[in-house]
């Protein structure tokens, strides 16, 4: 609204040229429309009814002058009206009668209710706008005449969001701290819950969501997958669908916010949540690989979880900057909400040089958590169960493989079971071997087998006594009942700790351990994987 004298005089052509410097400091030609979308209401006061129609064709014809002697070498106005008002329609020359005149009043009346009647142009309260004007006065108090103001909004916004990044993709919350004690919520006087910077809701996603999602993602690797590898994916997604509704029960009960994921015993507090809380996904002799590929998904959805509310956070502050998702996000998918080629392209632009690299380092740090969940899945030290520890743990040659349990196996023993079932009366003794072992189950304290130690012992996989029936005769070798010795010797790979798992009586000159994966260190900083 811009209220002037009754005609157009030097004064008004003075400051309509100094409008016009300043819409060319303001304009930015790749985002004007998140800026200028308003309307203009020219009042001419102290107008007579009976002067209303000279005064308003004098003004209408001094601004199209105006817009004519503004305009480019291809005839487009570049007039601040037009820059900042796109089209006459959106110009209004209204004269006023003097104050003391009845109609002044009804005028008021008339115009409020053409105001209240506008559509909405801010949908989100104001926020673009309101960031775009502290830009625009930070560029005014510094004199800064030469740099992108797009670049400047979308940078200044990145540079935010980025901030409390790391901290939800750690913690699942927006408080910045360096210390955090307990795994759960560290703090129950802190509000742990992820909301908008700029719209205060609540960020959530529902975990019955988190295991869909997961399932998708299993799906779509299992049909890229070889007919080799669809095996193992195919068991995922069936051991998935087995324990869907338990694991929607764990999530719920292990709230995202606050979890600690980055704490150094985040594996042992899951791994005991794990088998608190679904107590019939039991991990026994023959149910402990299937429990591991349970137990493995459980983290990998907890994983999922904060990435995805992490994801839906990020969405929320650059709503309107080319962010779509964290994955599979690259400039040639972004969707620019406009028709003006030049403005697409310099769209493409700014989040290729902003968004881009953001979302490349929010993958880096996403990928350093994941690790941290990633079990190593060796043959534990002093069992056949799996490692339990993060895969990461084989880079210390000093930490052992450890499956976190008794490595005792908890079956009957095999034979004072059948014992028990002929003779009614005999007792029937816990199995002493390791838990996880092949074969029969052994108490060692009845004279059930041979028991003296097996020859091969110095292999690997070795179960170290006689399998064969007591007082066996002396020409057939003593024999454990594992159905394969491993060659044991040291990995061939340099710097790897594990010992090679080659049948010791096949011929080999190279020493292959489990390990199929590289053993280096990543050499990304701050990785530690």
């Amino acid at each position: 609204m811009f209220r002037c004298e009754n005609h157009f005089d030097q004064d008004i052509v003075k400051m309509f040229e100094r409008f016009q410097k300043g819409v060319q400091f303001l304009r930015d030609s790749n985002d004007n429309d998140k800026l200028f979308r308003g309307r203009l209401l020219i009042v001419i006061k102290d107008i007579p009814p009976a002067d209303t129609k000279q005064v308003m064709s004098e003004f209408a014809t001094k601004i199209e002058s105006f817009c004519r002697d503004s305009a480019d070498k291809n005839g487009e106005s570049e007039s601040f009206v037009m820059q900042m008002y796109k089209d006459p329609t959106n110009i209004y020359i209204e004269p006023y009668p003097p104050l003391m005149h009845d109609s002044f009043f009804r005028k008021f009346s008339v115009l409020q209710k053409q105001i209240e009647s506008l559509p909405i142009i801010h949908g989100d309260g104001g926020v673009i706008f309101l960031q775009h004007m502290k830009v625009i006065m930070a560029r005014l108090t510094m004199k800064d005449w030469a740099s992108n103001l797009s670049e400047q909004i979308v940078e200044s916004v990145v540079e935010r969001v980025q901030q409390y990044t790391e901290s939800i993709i750690k913690f699942g919350t927006l408080i910045n701290s360096k210390t955090f004690e307990s795994l759960g919520r560290f703090d129950v006087n802190e509000d742990m819950e992820i909301v908008g910077l700029t719209k205060k809701e609540k960020i959530e996603v529902k975990n019955s969501d988190v295991i869909n999602a997961l399932l998708q993602k299993l799906e779509y690797v299992c049909f890229q997958s070889s007919e080799q590898s669809k095996t193992a994916v195919t068991e995922q997604i069936n051991q998935l669908k087995q324990w869907k509704e338990g694991f929607e029960k764990i999530l719920d009960n292990i709230p995202n916010g606050g979890l600690n994921l980055v704490h150094n015993n985040i594996l042992k507090y899951l791994y005991s949540e794990f088998e608190r809380q679904i107590p019939e996904c039991k991990r026994g002799h023959s149910t402990h690989r299937q429990w591991f590929i349970a137990f493995q998904l459980f983290l990998k959805l907890i994983c999922l979880r904060r990435e995805l509310v992490l994801e839906k956070w990020i969405a929320n502050e650059l709503h309107g900057f080319g962010f779509q998702t964290i994955r599979g996000n690259n400039v040639q998918e972004q969707k620019i909400d406009t028709t003006d080629k030049r403005a697409k392209r310099s769209q493409n632009e700014v989040v290729a040089k902003f968004i881009k690299p953001f979302i490349n380092t929010v993958l880096n740090q996403l990928q350093a958590m994941e690790n941290l969940l990633m079990l190593c899945g060796a043959k534990c030290r002093h069992c056949y169960f799996l490692c339990l520890l993060q895969q990461s743990h084989q880079q210390s040659s000093e930490v052992e493989h450890n499956c976190l349990g008794s490595h005792q196996c908890d079956e009957i023993c095999s034979c004072c079971e059948v014992d028990a079932n002929i003779y009614g009366k005999e007792e029937t003794l816990p199995c002493k071997l390791q838990a996880g072992h092949e074969s029969f189950h052994d108490c060692r304290l009845k004279n059930h087998k041979c028991d003296k130690d097996c020859p091969l012992k110095k292999f690997g996989n070795c179960n170290e006594k006689c399998g064969l029936k007591f007082g066996h005769s002396s020409e057939t070798a003593c024999i454990c009942n594992s159905p394969i010795h491993y060659c044991n010797e040291n990995c061939s790979l340099p710097g790897c700790p594990n010992k090679c798992e080659i049948d010791y009586a096949k011929k080999h000159t190279r020493h292959e351990c489990y390990e199929k994966r590289c053993t280096k260190r990543c050499e990304i900083l701050e990785c530690g994987i």
